[in-house]
């Protein structure tokens, strides 16, 4: 049977006589330098989601779907998000570990399915960094078409390496000014699209509804609603809507070098052509945030993975400064596979790479849900009550079950307008990381004898935050020393 003490090691209980280790530079278990400050991680929680994705794929969303699509797609795809993070937050509110929810599926699923979550998870990344070399490479191709797109894409590649290799402290600093610069470029275009809706924009006509009534709230009628929509962002695809036509050429789907955004459409159609360029500049800020962010979230998770055995051990390494360098490499090694655009265009790259992820976002999302309810089980089949915990997830068990439920459907279903006509390259494109989760979890599971844990051998303990009991503790003996007599709490204070 497989040691259960044999965890992640970021995740493992330090000593009694190393208490201090929970506030040392670097992180005593995996090596990695610990230096994002509180403002750091607000800002990137506030603008983290605004990125290429939602400013270069939503075109793709509103070309496939129209702009109810658009609408529908995020509004689902944001009720299931707000089910996976309360899946999540109660699990890393009790358990803080470097390893994150793929430790977690360690301990409370199988090691094995901890693999395979751990690879799709990684997958997710460096299709993202990909994705975003390909935006940084067209916009510049678009400035500058002199100097071919591999030129573009060399200058960035080293240029985010030797930036990453400076340590955690410059990237959350970079990613507090980007993210500041992120937020107020969106509200920017949200002032902007209510002034051009309305009619407040000199010798333009009110756009109202228009582009909801001609070329349609739908493209291919219903059916575009379920196509991959990864990033949520309500507002965005309210205005997205109503200021581009889904039908507007140079889109995502589109086969040019350069791929628009629908704020730039927007800005073009406005009249004002020298926006398109403002709009570029914004999009290329989010492209540095986005590809920093990737990078340093990709390697990450390949280091806590090689750290625990699911990965080669040398990409486990880091040096003395914290800086996990031959994970940092390898992961922006696949910001290569955006060079696919120099023979099939910017746009359908995008499309192949998100296409190629969308599987991987919904296993990843579902593994949460599932590692949840197994946690929950757990808790109670060992006695612990729900009162314990320092966060509980609203409407368990509805929410999980949920969550596990919409999300094995929306991998099941996100490619199926492939199969009517059937395009064979697409449907491999959006299909073929679903059985690679099957292959990776029971090849695992065959050559290293992983054990699918029964409740009661789930181990609860290891990494548990140690202040919940220090404070559990301490209001217990508060409330015994009230109910003492008078005499003996004078006694106790001498």
């Amino acid at each position: 049977m497989t040691d259960i003490t044999n965890k992640h090691p970021a995740v493992e209980t330090a000593s009694d006589d190393d208490s201090s280790s929970d506030f040392r530079a670097i992180d005593p278990h995996s090596g990695v330098k610990r230096g994002l400050k509180t403002r750091h991680l607000s800002m990137m929680a506030l603008a983290g989601i605004i990125g290429p994705g939602l400013l270069i794929g939503s075109g793709g969303a509103l070309a496939n779907g129209g702009p109810a699509s658009l609408l529908i797609g995020f509004g689902v795809i944001g009720i299931i998000a707000f089910s996976i993070m309360q899946s999540l937050g109660e699990l890393t509110t009790l358990y803080p570990s470097g390893g994150a929810f793929t430790g977690l599926a360690d301990r409370f699923v199988d090691k094995a399915f901890g693999v395979a979550v751990g690879w799709n998870y990684y997958i997710i990344w460096f299709c993202v960094l990909a994705n975003e070399y390909n935006v940084i490479s067209s916009i510049f191709t678009f400035w500058g078409p002199q100097v071919p797109v591999w030129g573009y894409f060399l200058i960035f590649w080293f240029a985010f390496l030797a930036f990453q290799l400076l340590g955690v402290e410059t990237f959350g600093e970079a990613e507090f000014w980007l993210a500041l610069v992120k937020l107020l470029g969106l509200t920017a275009f949200f002032i902007f699209a209510l002034t051009y809706v309305t009619g407040g924009i000199k010798g333009v006509d009110a756009l109202g509804t228009l582009y909801w009534r001609e070329p349609g709230p739908w493209v291919s009628g219903f059916r575009g609603v379920l196509w991959r929509i990864i990033f949520i962002y309500m507002g965005s695809a309210l205005f997205f809507g109503l200021t581009c036509p889904s039908d507007a050429p140079d889109l995502v789907s589109g086969s040019s070098r350069a791929i628009k955004s629908p704020m730039t459409v927007a800005i073009q159609n406005a009249g004002w052509e020298g926006g398109v360029h403002l709009i570029n500049a914004f999009i290329f800020v989010t492209c540095l945030s986005a590809i920093n962010s990737s990078i340093y979230i990709g390697s990450r998770t390949i280091l806590f993975m090689a750290q625990d055995g699911k990965a080669p051990r040398f990409l486990g390494w880091t040096n003395k400064r914290g800086v996990p360098i031959p994970a940092i490499v390898f992961t922006n090694l696949f910001g290569a596979l955006s060079m696919m655009n120099v023979s099939t265009g910017a746009g359908k790259a995008y499309g192949y790479i998100v296409n190629l992820s969308g599987v991987s976002t919904f296993l990843v999302w579902g593994a949460i849900s599932f590692t949840h309810i197994r946690f929950r089980r757990a808790w109670i089949a060992q006695g612990h009550s729900v009162d314990e915990l320092p966060f509980k997830a609203l409407w368990y068990p509805w929410n999980a079950y949920f969550g596990l439920g919409a999300n094995i459907f929306l991998a099941i279903v996100q490619g199926w307008s492939t199969l009517s006509p059937f395009d064979a390259g697409n449907f491999v494109d959006a299909y073929i990381l679903l059985p690679l989760f099957g292959v990776i979890y029971f090849g695992y599971k065959f050559i290293f004898k992983t054990k699918y844990w029964n409740l009661h051998e789930i181990d609860l303990q290891t990494g548990r935050r140690r202040d919940l009991d220090e404070g559990k503790r301490s209001h217990d003996e508060n409330q015994e020393a009230a109910s003492l007599p008078f005499w003996k709490k004078l006694w106790r204070n001498f």
